[in-house]
């Protein structure tokens, strides 16, 4: 059947969207696009006539269900040249459909479509991991509870499927260096707990590079990407760690292979990542490199009751490719109140928290207070304010400085400066104001 009669082997059960809707879901028309010329509009009404007649045969649209093209139908210019193919996904009674439109003189041309026996789609992307010019399709299909990727190359004559491996999470990314990406497939059971890499070496696409994450990772929670301390790109996997915990293992390319840099060789596991609270990797200090968390439990304020909830320091550190890890922020967080302090480097080391919370009628405050520990006993050097009030009756600042005003909130902080030898720990309101105190984002705990 020629490839110009695919509408009338495919679909229509719903969705008969009109072309500006079309438009807009497939990424067509965004703050650049409305300031170029229009595209010949008879193009897509070709498009949109043969997407009617496939919706006609019993078929319906199936969108991607993860990463960042969650459309059915996705405009790509997988050559560079400006030229958009359509890449259209739908769903049948026994099985999902890939199918792919080229441009020609005004008019789409249907390729012969991919069928796979799925339940769903999980995610779809593009790259050109051969580096030829030209990007390759990256799908990710959903069956009976397992996921397995394929990799097609298009061509003037239909799909060619290039490789096709089982998964649990990937990314694409240039872990080499070299300018052209890899795909990094994680797959994560009870079986293993590894990293593929698969890249093209000699002309063919294949895993080129295996490495092992954490013997206790149980599911892929995060995948980040980061140039490492010393500059290489680095590839971030977190998991869920022995049930109640999270592990953050680091791998980069090196020494012609890919490698857990941060796995303990005895043990098997980035033993330094490990944590009990959901507090993701990130750009702390800003360096442009990702920073990992560890947790340091304070020292108990004197007269605190020991069956209350202990504060926490977090302790950040950044690897090198040679798997040197080193220490590159100090923060403190408060969870009651969603903000932390990045500390300086005059911090005290030994310093213990107490907080309070009152309430009188429609305000509420909770002062966190820090002390320096002596072996005189503790002494007050800094308290971090936060009020909430109902609207129109904002509290005074009185000698305190606001660090955080919003709607019917305000963050506050009064310094009280140390003398002596002590002195050497003091932190100003100003410094606080100016970029140390800060709300903590979502991304540090969870999706």
């Amino acid at each position: 059947m020629p490839a110009r009669a695919i509408g009338a082997v495919f679909l229509r059960r719903y969705l008969c969207f009109p072309l500006t809707l079309f438009l807009l879901l497939c990424g067509c028309v965004g703050a650049e696009g409305l300031m170029q010329a229009p595209r010949p509009a008879t193009q897509y009404m070709d498009l949109q006539e043969q997407l009617d007649a496939l919706l006609a045969a019993g078929y319906v649209y199936s969108a991607p269900t993860s990463g960042d093209h969650r459309q059915a139908v996705l405009m790509a210019d997988l050559t560079g040249d400006g030229t958009e193919v359509a890449v259209v996904f739908l769903r049948g009674e026994t099985d999902n459909l890939l199918a792919v439109f080229l441009p020609s003189e005004g008019e789409f041309t249907a390729l012969p479509p991919v069928a796979e026996n799925v339940e769903s789609v999980h995610s779809v992307v593009f790259s050109d991991l051969d580096g030829d010019g030209r990007q390759e399709i990256i799908v990710g299909w959903q069956v009976s509870g397992l996921r397995t990727i394929s990799v097609y190359a298009v061509g003037s004559g239909g799909l060619t499927e290039i490789f096709t491996r089982r998964f649990s999470a990937y990314t694409v990314y240039d872990i080499e260096g070299t300018g052209v990406p890899s795909l990094l497939l994680i797959q994560v059971d009870s079986a293993e707990q590894v990293v593929e890499m698969v890249s093209t070496r000699d002309g063919d696409l294949g895993i080129t590079g295996t490495a092992y994450l954490s013997r206790g990772a149980e599911a892929v929670l995060r995948i980040r990407t980061s140039p490492l301390l010393d500059g290489p790109p680095g590839l971030l996997v977190t998991s869920q760690y022995q049930t109640s915990s999270e592990v953050t293992d680091v791998l980069t390319f090196r020494d012609g292979g890919l490698v857990n840099i941060s796995a303990n060789l005895e043990t098997g596991n980035s033993d330094a990542s490990v944590r009990q609270r959901e507090i993701y990797a990130t750009d702390v200090n800003g360096d442009g490199v990702y920073d990992l968390p560890r947790m340091v439990e304070l020292p108990r304020h004197p007269g605190e009751d020991e069956t209350s909830d202990p504060f926490y320091e977090i302790r950040w550190s950044s690897y090198y490719s040679s798997g040197l890890l080193e220490e590159t922020a100090r923060t403190y967080y408060s969870f009651a109140n969603n903000w932390y302090i990045l500390l300086p480097e005059q911090w005290p080391e030994l310093y213990a928290v107490r907080r309070s919370q009152t309430s009188a009628q429609t305000v509420t405050q909770a002062v966190n207070t820090f002390s320096i520990l002596t072996e005189e006993g503790p002494i007050d050097f800094l308290r971090i304010y936060h009020i909430s009030y109902p609207a129109g009756s904002r509290p005074s600042a009185g000698n305190r400085t606001v660090l955080v005003e919003q709607d019917s909130l305000v963050m506050m902080a009064e310094a009280m400066p140390l003398e002596g030898d002590l002195s050497r720990f003091n932190v100003s309101e100003k410094e606080l104001a100016d970029g140390l105190f800060r709300l903590i984002p979502p991304d540090w705990r969870g999706f």
